[in-house]
């Protein structure tokens, strides 16, 4: 296996990118090609893309961006990336290379898979929001599918906007070690820095994100689930038996279908999570703020709620939301020091020392440490596959 160190020197365009024996190559295709693309036609055979089309290159790209409704065809030359460091950095330093269809049945891809169709179930079957995940006091009364709701096209970080908010309604003040306070109330340095950084947070990490999308071309959810309904993915080609009779069971005949939205996903790779990367308060307001305990849970909760949505939307696989949540951390640690000194007069190796001691890997988090109901585990996650099946079948009143 290729080791993380391996892969942060990987160069883009002209390293191989290790594949896992086995490996499909079936990578993301969702794409569609404007009524009045360019005259000159895509080259033969242009579609479905492989894994011989990423890391996304020039020719492809240009295709992409010119051509189709592709989001944000972002390559290592991008202007907004003049200044950064190797996507293969930040692929190591969030955990390594994603997981994709592969021929053996115990691969760890058909877990992820396994999690995103346990989660339409759950979804399907109207079990209550908190059996599935611990979510922050907004989000406590609220269903699966009015979750997904939330994350569906909305103003991005509109709900930690919130959390912010109701945090300093309710007194929480500013860390004066990291953020200097002119004066008892400064507005300056505290209600419109926390805007600015909120902002600022987004924006560093969504173009490292998008090309790491677009380098390693993770196959979206419904692409796998419509090509396993409609036997195009079998047995024979490495799918789980009970995967297989998951899909079957379940109500749906096109790729859209599968998902919480008519649209689908996003008209872009799969991992890592956008919505998770965008959701990385845990870390950057954990620094400038003084939050207790109770409020640092609160954050966690809101960043893994609104990742976490993405997969019972049917859009995401839990390890795009580990890894976004990862990257968000990863470019806020890397940017906020130099960031915090050169707008607010922050002393650097203060704030750097607070983000050392404050940063976590969502791999290793337990959250639900912050449940409020102090469960240790969702309550769904007990339910065998062939139980959330059965409770399927009763919903749509069409049950064996």
């Amino acid at each position: 296996a290729t080791s993380l160190v391996d892969i942060a020197k990987i160069r883009y365009g002209k390293d191989e990118i290790p594949r896992d024996e086995g490996d499909l190559c079936i990578r993301y295709s969702k794409i569609y090609f404007l009524e009045n693309a360019a005259a000159t036609a895509p080259p033969p055979n242009f579609l479905p893309l492989d894994c011989n089309d990423f890391p996304v290159r020039d020719n492809v790209a240009t295709i992409l961006r010119r051509d189709t409704l592709s989001h944000s065809v972002i390559l290592p030359s991008d202007f907004m990336l003049r200044y950064e460091a190797s996507v293969f950095s930040y692929i190591s330093a969030v955990g390594g290379f994603p997981h994709f269809p592969n021929s053996d049945p115990n691969h760890p891809f058909w877990e992820e898979m396994t999690q995103v169709v346990r989660a339409q179930v759950a979804r399907h079957n109207n079990v209550p929001a908190f059996d599935v995940l611990p979510l922050p006091d907004p989000f406590k009364s609220d269903t699966l599918h009015t979750l997904c709701g939330y994350v569906h096209d909305e103003w991005p970080g509109v709900h930690h906007g919130k959390l912010i908010h109701q945090f300093v309604q309710g007194g929480t003040r500013m860390d004066p070690a990291i953020i200097p306070q002119r004066c008892p109330l400064d507005f300056i340095n505290h209600v419109v820095a926390l805007s600015d950084l909120h902002t600022w947070a987004i924006g560093i990490t969504a173009p490292i994100n998008f090309s790491a999308k677009w380098t390693m071309g993770v196959p979206r959810p419904e692409e796998i689930a419509i090509q396993i309904k409609d036997k195009r993915l079998t047995q024979a080609h490495g799918v789980p038996d009970h995967l297989v009779r998951m899909l079957d069971g379940m109500n749906f005949t096109t790729s859209l279908g599968f998902t919480a939205y008519p649209e689908g996903s996003p008209n872009h790779p799969s991992w890592p999570a956008m919505h998770s990367a965008a959701s990385s308060a845990s870390l950057w307001l954990a620094v400038v703020m003084d939050l207790s305990e109770e409020e640092f849970c609160q954050v966690k909760l809101m960043d893994y709620a609104v990742s976490y949505a993405r997969t019972v939307a049917g859009v995401h696989y839990p390890q795009d939301n580990i890894a976004g949540l990862n990257m968000g951390q990863e470019a806020v640690a890397r940017h906020l020091a130099h960031h915090l000194r050169y707008k607010y007069g922050a002393d650097k190796k203060v704030v750097q020392q607070k983000i050392d001691r404050l940063r976590f890997d969502w791999r290793d988090e337990d959250i639900w440490k912050c449940d409020p109901y102090k469960r240790k585990h969702a309550e769904f996650e007990l339910k065998s596959n062939d139980e959330l099946l059965r409770d399927y079948y009763k919903v749509y009143n069409n049950g064996p």
